[in-house]
């Protein structure tokens, strides 16, 4: 099997602004577990918007030639000190059915 290189630059999270972005306290990061993978292996993305749990699962684009499925939600409260953060997770599963480079574009987030 031949390998393939999965891009992930800042993955998307324009919400509103470029790269990470904060307003009223929330923030937005993506991230993956391998940049590098074998042709129908999978690579775990996760998208984190911190500052509430209120938000849907992201409508990623279609790109040919990889299949991106929602997997679960994940979410977080934390007290401390009386301040309280959350923050919600969201799984996906990212496998290429043919080698390449693929990159996923910038999507905007409304919170």
């Amino acid at each position: 099997m031949r390998n393939l290189t999965l891009l992930f630059q800042s993955l998307f999270l324009t919400c509103l602004l470029a790269g990470q972005v904060y307003a009223q306290n929330y923030s937005i990061s993506a991230e993956v577990n391998k940049t590098e993978m074998v042709v129908g292996s999978k690579v775990n993305l996760i998208v984190t918007i911190r500052g509430t749990q209120n938000s849907k699962p992201l409508q990623l684009p279609k790109i040919d030639n990889l299949v991106i499925q929602y997997v679960s939600p994940s979410r977080h409260v934390s007290v401390v000190n009386g301040q309280m953060s959350m923050s919600i997770a969201f799984n996906y599963q990212v496998q290429a059915l043919k080698a390449g480079t693929y990159e996923i574009p910038p999507m905007s987030v409304v919170i």
